[in-house]
């Protein structure tokens, strides 16, 4: 049997985009299981010259598992979705799907490094969390957003109510 994952999708945007965007997914990937609290997204600046300031984040989790190879084939698509919301090539909205096992959070990523794996279509996967010792661990290449208690807290409740479906 092939092994499946909980398929989340990080969503960064400004308000104007954000209900849309998630009715977009939903008709994409089905029901949503549960979604974080939308926190400040000010770790970085990369994104301000594209989508402006003040953004936001959460993540959306959705009922249905996946298999794990077909996160590139996702990655793909919500780039394409990343593009419908553009305005003047700039986009309003960035969406990082990534999956979650038992013992890993892995997003999908076009950019390769040499701490990512090559998975199909020009995308990678980037291992950003580990379960340790009854809690997710970051490693050196985590996100800082990953490494924020709050982030780790949302997914170690989402494990914890997932488990049994994790199991396979």
């Amino acid at each position: 049997m092939e092994p499946e994952a909980k398929l989340f999708v990080g969503i960064l945007y400004n308000e104007e985009f954000i209900g849309s965007v998630i009715d977009i997914l939903r008709k994409q990937f089905g029901d949503v299981e549960t979604e974080s609290e939308a926190y400040q997204f000010d770790f970085t600046d990369y994104y301000q010259k594209e989508m402006g300031a003040k953004l936001k984040k959460k993540f959306v989790v959705f009922k249905d598992m996946i298999y794990r190879k077909d996160l590139a084939k996702i990655k793909v698509l919500t780039n394409n979705i990343e593009r419908e919301y553009a305005v003047n090539g700039n986009r309003k909205v960035n969406l990082d799907p990534g999956y979650m096992t038992l013992h890993s959070i892995i997003l999908a990523s076009v950019k390769d490094a040499p701490h990512k794996i090559y998975l199909s279509n020009g995308i990678y996967g980037d291992n950003v969390l580990q379960f340790r010792n009854k809690e997710w661990q970051s490693t050196y290449n985590t996100f800082p957003d990953f490494r924020e208690q709050k982030v780790r807290d949302f997914f170690r409740e989402l494990r914890k109510n997932c488990k049994e479906s994790l199991r396979g």
